[in-house]
């Protein structure tokens, strides 16, 4: 439904008539016609004409201008309730089409160089130089970028994409297009045919299965995705084209806390060599220091870690957090604390004076930090050869370890991307735990050097939810710095089992505090419907 058809619903009886106007393009509305003439004398600068004539908005745009004023007009609190609600829904629809209108009109104001009639250097400066706020810079560069993605143009003009993940998808194709549609045929060094399937059908595919977490029942959904991403690629024209239409099914079917993260992963993917270079350029600036403040005051360290030495170091500060028994009690004082003064923002420098202040996260890793040097010190691990190595999560499939064009990177369990000479060598030096996954994400296969089951059953399951929790709209994990947990499907206490296949993962917060803390229903990202006493809809 059209923005005026919207708004026509929702004024007073004594508007009609401007608003009819407006929609067939009858009388003027609200004033004479605009002129539609610049400020153009020849040979005349502006400075020395004098003032220039200020233009008034074209008709269609007053006539929407008084029809929101005759909205406002009306309290929402005055209608009855299913006519608010109703009313609710359409200016979010109408507010979308406004979004998607002033970007266009942005890129008009950018193509032509209209910014010049105010005196403005640029379109961002005659932006921030506007009256009223709204409009920032990455609204200007969405605008500049849609004349190149028409696709996400059309998605947004109806109303079927937001602009954050059209601003997202434009970005990424900005970042790619450079190495797409070159002579020699090739993307970042390997063949672009072979690449692009890989990304825009393989790679695609990876990360839905991921989000679903190999629920069965998506099977259909899966291959008929695959499907569509084939034709798609397989269509001929342009590899932009063809990646941005296969970004638009992406963006449709990934769910939005994820979409960041999962175009992350498919840029590495399209573009190995360049994300090669960030990681011998990380391994060149490595650097540690640590220096002792004096007087008592303690040590200062700072540094940058290659992703292996921080991987390392964060699995070891999550197995030492973990064995902390005043974690849990501080997490209860900083809940407890909040509920008191009725402030969730409630910063340590918040903290009421008269209470015992429980430890930041900062604080508590720096302890977990001392208590995995205690243990290392305490086992004299350090005064022989060969120490065991943190057990490292890594996800990696064999077309990334065979070289294949187009292969997702390998990702650790903290969310750092592994070249493919980084991997080879862990599996060279460590034991390690393999589990082999198909295409839709299921486990098929498990093998260890080391018996420890409840761990291995963790492992699998984060690999399997991509290291994510599995509430639709939740992108927690470990590499937000939350813990996953696994949950009984059917409660452990009614059939004394558990089960892979009846088990998912959640992050702490959705665990603890919204399935069992308030006894909430939670939806998952694959549809399924998980309530406190067991599965509502599977």
């Amino acid at each position: 439904m059209a923005a005026q058809e919207l708004l026509r619903a929702w004024v007073p009886a004594g508007v009609d008539v401007e608003i009819e106007a407006f929609l067939h393009g009858g009388s003027e509305v609200g004033g004479p016609a605009p002129s539609t003439e610049f400020w153009a004398v020849p040979g005349v600068s502006p400075s020395s004409a004098g003032p220039r004539p200020t233009a008034a908005p074209d008709a269609a745009t007053m006539a929407l201008q008084d029809a929101l004023a005759a909205v406002a007009a009306v309290s929402p609190s005055s209608l009855p309730p299913e006519q608010a609600l109703a009313r609710t829904k359409a200016l979010q629809v109408i507010q979308q089409q406004v979004e998607i209108l002033t970007l266009e009109a942005l890129s008009d104001v950018d193509r032509r160089q209209l910014f010049t009639l105010d005196d403005q250097p640029s379109t961002a400066a005659w932006v921030k130089a506007q009256p009223v706020p709204g409009v920032g810079r990455g609204d200007v560069t969405l605008a500049r970028r849609l004349r190149a993605v028409p696709k996400v143009a059309e998605e947004l003009r109806a109303g079927r994409m937001s602009t954050t993940t059209g601003t997202r998808l434009s970005a990424f194709l900005a970042k790619a297009r450079p190495h797409l549609d070159r002579a020699d045929g090739l993307i970042d060094g390997l063949d672009a045919e072979q690449v692009l399937y890989g990304v825009a059908v393989d790679g695609i595919c990876q990360l839905v299965a991921e989000q679903i977490g190999g629920a069965t029942a998506a099977e259909h959904d899966l291959a008929e995705l695959r499907e569509t991403l084939e034709d798609i690629v397989g269509a001929g024209g342009s590899q932009v084209e063809r990646l941005e239409a296969a970004l638009v099914v992406f963006a449709h079917r990934c769910d939005t806390a994820l979409l960041p993260s999962g175009l992350s992963l498919l840029l590495d993917a399209l573009l190995p060599a360049q994300h090669q270079k960030r990681t011998d350029r990380a391994e060149d600036e490595r650097g540690f220091s640590l220096a002792h403040k004096g007087l008592g005051s303690g040590w200062h360290c700072k540094g940058d870690l290659d992703d292996e030495t921080g991987e390392m170091l964060a699995t070891v500060l999550d197995a030492a957090a973990a064995t902390d028994a005043d974690t849990p009690a501080d997490t209860t004082a900083w809940r407890e604390g909040r509920a008191a003064v009725g402030d969730d923002t409630l910063t340590p420098q918040d903290w009421p004076a008269e209470q015992p202040r429980p430890r930041t996260r900062a604080q508590q890793r720096h302890d977990a930090l001392k208590d995995a040097l205690r243990s290392l010190l305490g086992a004299g691990a350090l005064g022989t050869r060969g120490k065991v190595l943190p057990h490292v999560g890594v996800s990696v499939g064999l077309d990334f370890l065979h070289g294949m064009p187009g292969s997702l990177p390998a990702r650790t369990t903290h969310g750092a991307r592994l070249a493919r000479a980084q991997v080879r060598e862990l599996l060279c030096r460590s034991t390690f735990t393999r589990l082999v996954l198909d295409a839709k994400r299921r486990v098929v296969e498990v093998s260890h050097t080391q018996r420890t089951s409840t761990g291995l059953e963790r492992l699998l399951l984060g690999v399997q939810c991509g290291g994510v929790c599995q509430r639709k709209g939740c992108g927690n994990g470990p590499a937000t710095g939350h813990r996953l947990i696994p949950h009984h499907g059917e409660l452990f206490s009614n059939t004394g089992r558990t089960s892979l296949a009846d088990t998912v993962m959640f992050c702490e917060i959705d665990h603890d505090h919204e399935l069992h803390g308030k006894g909430r229903t939670l939806e998952l990202k694959d549809g399924r419907v998980l309530g406190p006493h067991g599965w509502v809809r599977r």
